[in-house]
């Protein structure tokens, strides 16, 4: 028979081969830990080695040759033979036990393996709980008690395994006086063997106890194995423990994953394997396992934009043994993308350091995800709106407030924290901010225009919209305030309103113009034409010549007006702005008083315009000359000219400006300026400053009417005692080839033999008019409208060269009557005249070109040259 038995390092070695026995100490010499061919272990003590030592070296001692021993060697080695059979018993139970589960079950198999060894009749295996003792399983079913509570019989067996934790045998338990009567049936005139059984810290958790009614009574070489077997059951009573307490976590830990809406994660950083659990596949919903577990696989799932940056988080991660936290994309099984985020700790390292374990959790965030987007959207939507934007409780103290409230009242935001409403408030209002909380509250807000207070004392304008804000249960919890800036927004409404009132004004200015021009042309060419005649008296003569410079004046002031009004006609050329300028400073330079330096800078401008340098030149005129009057103790009078672009920044703020490119003309002096009051009501025609006598209140009324006739921009700046600067923008446009119109002397002004035709309503005009072309020697023919001319016509049978028509008349008017009589006369030249205003004139479709359009009222001269130019195709 052989037993091979193979040690560990700290454990005597047992081998039993052929009736010999060798024996190896561990270093403590008193614990024997072996493991035989299927690998179980086998615990006997230092003592019974001993017993098996000696019988050994007592079988070598004995000659062979000595017959009278050879009784005693059988029985040696029976007992030899005996003892291989306990120990391969106790291996076999040994086996039994760690395969065993419940602690109900081992329980029942230990005290069936104890009874079978011991050849005992009973026994039973209690444990220990806190108020008593709790039968585990009974070897004789019946005999025994199911629970003996605490505390327990004085001298009884279980009281001595209890408090002495030391294993005991009783040969006759009736011989034992020591120990009293348990009090069970079947423990009289029995042996008795009892062990306690402790745990891994020496406490008692169990005692088993055996008896035997029959011979032979339990030795001390059945102590021994019974100590051997309470050791191996010790061991695995912890061994089941541990098992069921495994059991129990990873039971725990399955409910948990499965009830968990996360994924779990395991990742060995140096093989790159990676554990995925099945919510980690189903969160993204895949099933579980679609794909390998590895680190790859993760890397494939991210989104593009998300992939770099996690791979080099998880190396930061790497390296140090914090927790971590981060959020990314991962593609669905539906292609979408998916917001997670992982959280994670490096959990073990190897010996240089480096993490060999990392582990986490993968958690869909989408949700919250997108609710932090939207949170950040409407964040952003208040910060950065054009509007001012704060949040108040209702007592007023401001909770939030964006860049644009602080900024339109001049302070930071950090400033404004936790301050009151009531510092935007003038101090009138601040008195009744109360009053006004009430009366938000009341209407549910509203919307009111206010006059608010800047930080550094200023005051502006805003609208400002108030709402109650409201828990979900209707329970008001503070105020939002939405407020725009009006300033400008008031600044056009009054520029519109003096554009409406200037516009009306300039109407009747223009009615009044054409009836003044129609008087004036009778008054004006009569007078001219009388002063020709050689026959009158010097006293007639200087009396007409009053006359004439009456009219003149009046002829003047009529052609201011409908500058004011912005229907003067023009005489439009295109011209380089700084040449004209230039020209008008070398002219001005002479008038100007000495005590007053005049300055002019073009070298800034190149550009040219299309406009009446006439008009140019009187805008200069009379900025200029107010300048001088507004300087009476002397200064500076500058005068600079550029080319500049105005953009829409620019007009944005300005709406009557189109973006593009400009001339600009600034004209500034240091004179006594204006105050507000004055520079409001500058521009309205008559209004004036100067004593009575000196001013007429139509200078600068004049100069905005041809700005804006030119479609330019003018703006002023003034305050008292700081001087004015006046800024003109005028369109720029390209270069343009120039026809000089010939100039003819006052002595070549003859007429010819030319027939014309000339159609006026007005009688005077009209006959002043064919006066003047008679004169000149032209064959005149004249009716009063188209009707008449029609008539006049019909029995004509010689040629027309010339119409002569006035624009505006009752029925058919000039442009109607010239196309008319064009189809039957298609040579006849034309030249309208009218005392309306421009637009009036443009509107019957008449251009206005200095070569066909005479403006009234009309003057000899005027008439002779047009005329003349006309028919020569000048």
């Amino acid at each position: 028979m052989d037993i091979q038995y193979f040690h560990d390092t700290d454990t005597l070695s047992i081998i039993l081969n052929n009736h010999e026995i060798v024996e190896t100490k561990d270093v403590n010499g008193n614990v024997i830990c072996d493991f035989d061919q299927s690998g179980q272990v086998v615990s006997i003590t230092i003592e019974h080695a001993k017993q098996v030592t000696h019988l050994n070296q007592l079988i070598k001692s004995i000659p062979h040759d000595d017959n009278h021993l050879a009784e005693k060697i059988q029985k040696a080695n029976k007992k030899l033979l005996h003892i291989s059979d306990q120990l391969k018993d106790i291996t076999k139970t040994k086996q039994n036990f760690s395969l065993t589960s419940p602690i109900s079950q081992f329980g029942e198999r230990l005290i069936n393996a104890f009874g079978h060894h011991m050849l005992a009749s009973g026994g039973s295996l209690y444990m220990v709980e806190s108020n008593g003792l709790r039968l585990v399983h009974a070897l004789d079913p019946g005999h025994a008690p199911e629970f003996i509570p605490f505390p327990l019989k004085d001298n009884s067996v279980l009281e001595y395994l209890l408090t002495t934790g030391k294993p005991l045998l009783i040969h006759d338990l009736k011989d034992a006086s020591r120990f009293s009567s348990s009090g069970w049936d079947g423990y009289l005139d029995d042996s008795v063997m009892a062990f306690p059984i402790p745990d891994e810290n020496d406490r008692i958790v169990g005692l088993l106890s055996f008896h035997s009614r029959v011979p032979p009574q339990f030795e001390e070489h059945d102590k021994e194995l019974g100590i051997l077997l309470t050791h191996f059951t010790s061991e695995t009573l912890r061994a089941i423990k541990a098992t069921y307490a495994l059991h129990e976590s990873q039971e725990r830990l399955r409910l948990i994953m499965e009830a968990t809406n996360d994924g779990i994660w395991d990742w060995n950083p140096i093989t790159n394997v990676i554990y995925y659990s099945p919510r980690w596949f189903t969160l993204l919903g895949y099933e579980p396992d679609a794909f390998p577990h590895t680190y790859e696989t993760f890397q494939n799932l991210l989104h593009s934009d998300d992939r770099i940056r996690l791979d080099h988080f998880f190396c930061n991660q790497l390296e140090n043994k914090k927790a971590f936290s981060i959020a990314f994309r991962m593609k669905t099984a539906d292609s979408n993308w998916l917001w997670v985020e992982s959280r994670g700790k490096a959990m073990e390292w190897d010996d240089s350091g480096k993490t060999t374990r990392v582990m986490g959790t993968l958690s869909d965030i989408s949700e919250r995800k997108y609710s932090e987007i939207e949170l950040y959207r409407h964040s952003q939507a208040l910060q950065q709106s054009l509007d001012g934007i704060i949040i108040a409780d209702m007592s007023g103290k401001i909770e939030f407030v964006n860049d644009a409230w602080a900024r339109m009242h001049g302070y930071r935001t950090t400033e404004l924290n936790g301050k009151n409403l009531y510092i935007f408030m003038p101090a009138p209002q601040q008195t009744n901010f109360s009053k006004f909380i009430q009366e938000v509250e009341s209407h549910q807000g509203g919307i009111q225009e206010k006059e608010h207070l800047c930080k550094d004392g200023k005051t502006f304008f805003i609208r400002l919209s108030v709402s109650i804000l409201k828990k979900a249960t209707g329970h008001v919890i503070g105020l939002i305030l939405i407020a725009r800036d009006i300033t400008d927004e008031r600044n056009l409404e009054a520029q519109l309103l003096q554009a409406q009132k200037m516009e009306s004004i300039g109407r009747m200015a223009g009615g009044i113009a054409h009836d003044f021009n129609n008087l004036l042309s009778p008054i004006l060419a009569n007078t001219q034409m009388v002063l020709t005649d050689p026959l009158l008296k010097t006293s007639h003569k200087q009396k007409l010549e009053r006359v004439l410079t009456a009219t003149e004046r009046a002829s003047v002031l009529t052609r201011q007006i409908l500058a004011f009004s912005r229907k003067q006609p023009l005489a439009l050329q295109t011209f380089c702005l700084a040449e004209v300028v230039d020209g008008f400073y070398r002219i001005m330079s002479s008038i100007i008083r000495e005590d007053i330096e005049f300055s002019i800078d073009t070298s800034q401008s190149k550009g040219y315009i299309h406009a009446d340098i006439s008009h140019i030149e009187q805008i200069l005129m009379n900025i200029i000359v107010n300048a001088q009057d507004a300087m009476s103790q002397g200064g500076t009078l500058n005068l600079f000219v550029s080319d500049i672009a105005l953009d829409d920044e620019y007009t944005e703020k300005h709406p009557e400006v189109t973006p593009g490119p400009y001339v600009m003309i600034v004209v500034s002096d240091t004179g006594i300026g204006m105050s507000s009051e004055v520079l409001k009501q500058a521009f309205e025609p008559f209004y004036t400053t100067k004593e009575k006598g000196k001013g007429t209140g139509l200078g600068l009324s004049t100069v905005y009417g041809i700005v804006k006739q030119h479609d330019g921009h003018i703006r002023v700046f003034s305050s008292e005692n700081k001087g004015t600067t006046f800024t003109f923008y005028f369109p720029r446009v390209e270069k343009v080839d120039k026809k000089v119109p010939k100039i003819y002397p006052p002595q070549q002004q003859t007429g010819g033999h030319e027939t014309i035709l000339v159609v006026e309503d007005e009688d005077m005009v009209r006959d002043l008019v064919c006066s003047i072309l008679k004169r000149l020697g032209y064959h005149v023919l004249d009716a009063q409208n188209a009707s008449q001319c029609f008539n006049l016509i019909a029995s004509y049978d010689g040629p027309i060269h010339l119409l002569i028509s006035d624009v505006v008349m009752p029925g058919m008017n000039g442009k109607e009557l010239y196309l008319n009589l064009s189809k039957q006369y298609p040579d006849m030249k034309v030249l309208f005249m009218s005392g309306y205003t421009d637009d009036v004139i443009l509107d019957r479709g008449i251009e206005n070109s200095a070569q066909k359009f005479l403006q009234k009222p009309i003057s000899v001269q005027k008439m002779a040259e047009t005329v003349k130019r006309i028919l020569n195709n000048e």
